[in-house]
């Protein structure tokens, strides 16, 4: 690696075979800091400002969690005009060859010519002769095509001067055999080394600088939308996106003490939850305030559909419990599939995959079985086999949630139903919206064109159901699918600590820089850092767990989250073993991912997905999961983190499959304090 004193250098190739050329970052706006000539794939050369990425890259860890970009703390720094001027300004450049199978011996190498002799730089003292538009943009693109074409024209405007800087190729090959010399002699002597650098300990100067600028961030960022104007918002559809602990419940027993205050009638409100144990807190909450009648509809949507179906049919309905329990009995227990799998295994993940068939008019089992479970495409036969098995064995007799949706999807294209719905339910008010699948979706915006009122809260980076339908893509859209509508933001996090809240939002902003990001509004100043344990095996991690919670003798709250139920067993097995008490109502509590969802405790140890081998969502989802089990601690969290795990994530459009690295692993260290 070689460089100049030089910002902004300008690179060319006098490599005739070099037909590829990028930059980065890509976006017209910004000032590309990287250019590329050459496939990454094969041999290339790279340049890049070494000033301006680096200063960007110390600046992007000190904001590490906290949703803020260099921009808005700029405007409050002092002397920020100075930051580039008073530094050295360095261009660095770095040649890059692929030996494949070339050599036999490493001192092969020494025979290699360096990709720097083909290297040219416009001269600097040149650009002086481009206008300001022309200068600009290059600055902005500095890929190779737009760049030989400007240098074309300045070779016009100079009369024929040689414009470029490059290497002394003589000195060039000197300079690298020596340092090829010193790398064989290290390699021959591990312990002489290469040369001595002095350490510098950067993670402490991003902690200062945290420290220095944490005011001015919080002076700068966007304040969320109050809640008053929210309740009181007279749009037809409303979705709020609310972060964790952001007070989405109390939002909505207000909205419904505004609709009750308004004259609406109580029987014309109806609060849909994602689950009934949430519904029966909404129920809770709602008499609490004096605010709850019968007449009104509080439950879950499965609910709410079978309400609103025709009465005369009188069919049990079934949970999702008690339809896998269905589900298994008629399981052919000869099938391949059986002989691969354990019976209730086969039942919950077909149970999915009928699931995600109900989203579509006309399903392609394939298709669904392939994004739900990729495993099981082999065993199509079976899988359509058992679901024509459990349609008859429900006929006349059960009736499940994809029923429901399936049915009230083609009732509503019926008038005089709609007309029936909308005399029972004039207010729709759904929690957990980014959890709605398509199928929802689609009664939902069928309903709002007749005239319901739509009012919704969520938080798109706490959507867990993709491998069901969910649609937490369509809030991005919400403008454009409800006219007449309105969306809002709640970002004071009143449930962790600073520490908590800034961990959680590096997991936030990998799923989406959109997203609004959480701020804690709790007293902070004696709050600690999440511990981290890596551990080889689950079996090492719940023995540490148990040790820990002996050696804590604490009474507060307890959430012990796993991704899956057998990670849980274990856990439950190791609390019993050990006499701890444990279970609902209990100060220590065992649940996966997904049923923790909308709980919160004092303190919470999660899991890593990774200390199974089971396959994973995709990893889109498997953020969204994480965020959620990290969100439910309120003053402290241990994260249990797989060194050596084999699942792979699934299938997703953007990243296609990826290796199995734990999510956790992956983590600013400066965020997290590591127990031996």
């Amino acid at each position: 690696m070689y460089g100049v004193s030089q910002l902004f250098a300008f690179l060319l190739t006098d490599n005739n075979k070099v037909k590829n050329g990028y930059c980065y970052p890509e976006e017209p706006e910004l000032a590309a800091e990287s250019t590329y000539a050459g496939k990454l794939s094969s041999d290339h050369s790279y340049g890049y400002d070494k000033t301006l990425k680096e200063t960007k890259k110390f600046f992007e860890r000190a904001l590490k969690g906290w949703g803020s970009t260099l921009e808005p703390v700029a405007k409050a720094l002092s002397g920020i005009r100075q930051l580039f001027t008073e530094q050295v300004c360095s261009y660095r450049l770095e040649s890059k060859r692929r030996f494949y199978k070339k050599f036999k011996k490493l001192t092969d190498m020494c025979s290699v010519k360096s990709g720097l002799r083909d290297i040219k730089l416009l001269k600097p003292c040149y650009l002086q002769e481009l206008s300001d538009t022309e200068l600009k943009r290059l600055i902005n693109d500095k890929s190779l095509n737009p760049l030989s074409d400007i240098c074309d024209q300045l070779f016009l405007r100079t009369n024929g001067k040689y414009l470029y800087l490059s290497f002394d190729t003589k000195l060039l090959d000197s300079a690298i055999k020596r340092r090829l010399s010193l790398l064989l002699g290290a390699i021959r002597e591990p312990e002489k080394g290469l040369d001595e650098y002095p350490s510098v300990n950067d993670q402490a100067l991003a902690s200062t600088v945290r420290k220095i600028i944490k005011p001015m961030i919080k002076a700068s960022r966007n304040e969320g939308d109050p809640v008053n104007k929210i309740v009181r918002s007279k749009k037809r559809a409303i979705y709020i996106e609310g972060c964790p602990g952001s007070g989405k419940t109390r939002l909505i027993v207000k909205r419904v003490r505004y609709l009750l205050s308004q004259g609406v009638e109580a029987s014309q409100i109806s609060v849909l939850a994602f689950t009934n144990e949430a519904a029966a807190e909404f129920k809770r909450r709602l008499k609490e305030k004096g605010l709850y009648d019968t007449r009104m509809f509080v439950g879950t949507f499965s609910g709410w559909c079978n309400q609103l179906l025709d009465a005369t049919q009188k069919l049990d309905v079934l949970n999702r419990d008690a339809a896998l329990d269905e589900l298994q009995s008629v399981i052919d227990k000869d099938c391949k599939m059986a002989k691969a799998f354990a019976l209730d295994d086969i039942a919950r993940r077909c149970f999915d995959v009928f699931s995600y068939m109900a989203n579509y008019d006309t399903p392609i089992l394939n298709n669904c079985i392939k994004k739900v479970a990729p495993d099981l495409v082999c065993y199509q036969n079976d899988i359509l086999a058992l679901h024509k098995a459990y349609i008859v064995h429900k006929k006349g007799k059960f009736r499940d949630f994809n029923d429901m949706l399936s049915m009230l999807r083609t009732r509503i294209a019926e008038e005089e139903f709609c007309s029936s719905i909308l005399k029972k339910t004039k207010h729709l008010i759904i929690d957990e919206i980014q959890d709605t699948n398509i199928v929802q979706w689609n009664i939902i915006k069928g309903l709002y064109r007749k005239g319901i009122n739509f009012f919704c809260v969520g938080d798109p980076a706490q959507s867990m159901y993709g491998f069901r339908g969910a649609k937490s893509g369509y809030l991005d859209k919400f403008s454009g699918l409800f006219a007449n509508s309105k969306c809002f933001k709640l970002t004071d996090n009143h449930r962790s600590t600073e520490p908590l809240v800034e961990l959680a939002n590096v997991i936030r902003e990998k799923i989406n820089r959109n997203y609004s990001i959480s701020f804690p509004v709790k007293d902070s100043e004696t709050a600690c850092r999440p511990r981290i344990k890596s551990c080889d095996y689950l079996k090492e991690a719940v023995s540490w767990l148990i040790n820990d919670l002996q050696e804590s003798h604490t009474t507060t709250s307890h959430l012990i989250l796993c991704r899956y139920k057998n990670q849980c067993k274990r856990v439950e097995e190791a609390l019993d073993e050990a006499r701890i008490l444990h279970g609902k109502k209990k100060a220590i509590q065992v649940y996966t991912y997904h049923k923790g969802k909308g709980l919160e405790a004092e303190h919470c140890y999660v899991l890593d997905p990774q200390f199974s081998k089971s396959k994973l969502s995709s990893y889109k989802e498997e953020l969204c999961n994480a965020y959620v089990a990290l969100t439910r601690a309120k003053e402290s969290l241990t994260i249990l983190a797989c060194n050596s795990g084999s699942s792979v994530y699934g299938l997703d459009n953007k990243q296609g499959k990826r290796a199995g690295k734990s999510i956790f692993l992956d983590l600013p260290e400066e965020l997290l304090e590591f127990v031996d």
